[in-house]
């Protein structure tokens, strides 16, 4: 029978007999499962599903796993050129910490690259998540070498830092810089392990460190001389560029008469009528009518009419529109109402700025679901990681929020002094959905743009 032995030495955590399990794969799979969390938390916070954080996971990994046997190859090139096979060795334990950081960088760029999403804002997760990684790795190879303890504490430290610190959103932080301070952190930390001897196993640290602060140093410089992408804006239509306010009330005033009495009407359901799905209106006002076949003749009996005397654009609209399109900004509609309506309103207005025009007809799930806006940005060949939506409803916040988008409530009656009960109400919803801003009037959107953060609702 094989003798089960704990500990058999300072690189061995099990052995049965002539198997053993070594202390750095345990330490190497508790670490890709602490920041395979992290990065699951970290997406769904952003706005992505759980497979962008899969793959993204394995194309760090290969990257990170690729490049850092191959530093240390390079590294330690005339020992290999004795006997080459042993390059493909992958079991020796030979892999360079610095080039898998520079690995996963690589693997973030591939990733973010075919998907249509920013890379800074990817590597400034992945980067830390990264030096976690090593520093967790390394536990494994600390009972050999103790005074690697020095390198796994200074290392988590700067973690904690960084993610905790550094990775949070402030004034005048730009996208990138989280991932050059790690790579400047961790280069630091690894030159001073080679000057006090706290890792016996590079031959080639300084070099590495070197080229570790260098990535850093070209980092920063980059980010602090190249002018910040340009989001893509979308908008809600109506309450944000066209006030159909009198349209609608009028809607529904003729459902009131025809199912119920217009008395019914009163000023908290014409509030509602502003904040909620459209079916949702009629399912709580006519319980007793099927609120599909409403929702349909709400449509056709508005498709009726022109309109033209009861709809009109918010005042600056067109100006402001005009200015972002002639600026280089992608524009677009993402609406509740169908995409024929959407196309007929905006002719009527001549406003031929957008390039794309997404209706309720075009994607599966309505507001508060951010699947208008994903598909828009699909459509765009954008990420909605730079992304702001515009909207006048609680729902429309709600919607950019869950796609991890900059988020600005519209409400046109911020300052004006005739604002009644109803439209008091209103900003309340609105603000209870914690925007990113409020605006009154869409030409305050230029000043937003001279913002320099990230175009998500986390600013990052």
């Amino acid at each position: 029978m094989n003798k089960m032995t704990f500990f058999p030495d300072d690189r061995t955590l099990l052995m049965i007999g002539n198997f053993r399990i070594p202390t750095y794969l345990i330490a190497a799979i508790f670490a890709v499962i602490v920041v395979f969390i992290f990065l699951l938390k970290e997406n769904k916070k952003h706005g992505y599903k759980r497979i962008v954080a899969v793959e993204l996971f394995l194309f760090c990994a290969a990257g990170g796993f690729i490049f850092s046997r191959l530093f240390w190859v390079l590294g330690n090139l005339s020992e290999y050129m004795k006997y080459t096979p042993y390059i493909f060795l992958i079991t020796d334990g030979g892999y360079d910490a610095t080039g898998g950081l520079i690995g996963v960088a690589l693997g973030t760029w591939v990733y973010t690259h075919e998907h249509y999403m920013s890379w800074r804002r990817a590597l400034d997760m992945t980067a830390p998540l990264a030096m976690l990684m090593i520093t967790i790795t390394r536990i494994g190879r600390a009972m050999a070498a103790r005074t690697l303890l020095f390198v796994i504490a200074l290392d988590f430290i700067g973690f904690l830092i960084i993610w905790f610190e550094i990775h949070r959103y402030r004034e005048g932080r730009r996208r990138g810089e989280t991932a050059a301070t790690t790579f400047m952190w961790f280069g630091l930390i690894s030159f001073l392990a080679t000057v006090f001897k706290w890792d016996v196993r590079g031959t080639h640290d300084v070099i590495m460190a070197g080229l570790s602060v260098v990535v850093a140093l070209l980092g920063y410089i980059y980010l602090h001389t190249h002018p910040l992408d340009k989001p893509v804006i979308l908008f809600d239509l109506d309450g944000t560029l066209m006030d159909s306010r009198r349209m609608v009330l009028l809607c529904f005033g003729y459902f009131f008469k025809k199912y119920s009495n217009i008395k019914n009407f009163t000023i908290d359901k014409q509030r509602k009528v502003f904040i909620q799905p459209l079916r949702t209106s009629f399912k709580e006002f006519f319980p007793e009518q099927d609120d599909a076949k409403l929702a349909e003749e709400y449509r056709t009996y508005q498709g009726s009419f022109s309109w033209s005397n009861d709809v009109t654009l918010f005042p600056h609209t067109e100006e402001v529109l005009h200015d972002l399109w002639e600026d280089g900004y992608k524009l677009g509609i993402v609406s509740s109402r169908l995409t024929e309506s959407c196309d007929s309103w905006l002719r009527q207005f001549k406003l031929s700025y957008f390039d794309v025009v997404v209706g309720r007809d075009q994607y599966d799930k309505a507001k508060p679901s951010p699947a208008g806006i994903l598909y828009a940005c699909k459509r765009l060949k954008e990420g909605h990681d730079n992304c702001i939506y515009i909207g006048d409803s609680k729902s429309d916040i709600f919607a950019a929020k869950a796609a991890g988008c900059y988020a600005i409530g519209f409400y046109p009656k911020r300052n004006d002094p005739t604002a009644d009960e109803r439209d008091k109400l209103k900003l309340g919803e609105l603000e209870s959905a914690k925007p990113n801003a409020i605006i009154g009037d869409l030409s305050e959107l230029k000043d937003i743009l001279k913002e320099t953060h990230g175009w998500t609702y986390e600013k990052l």
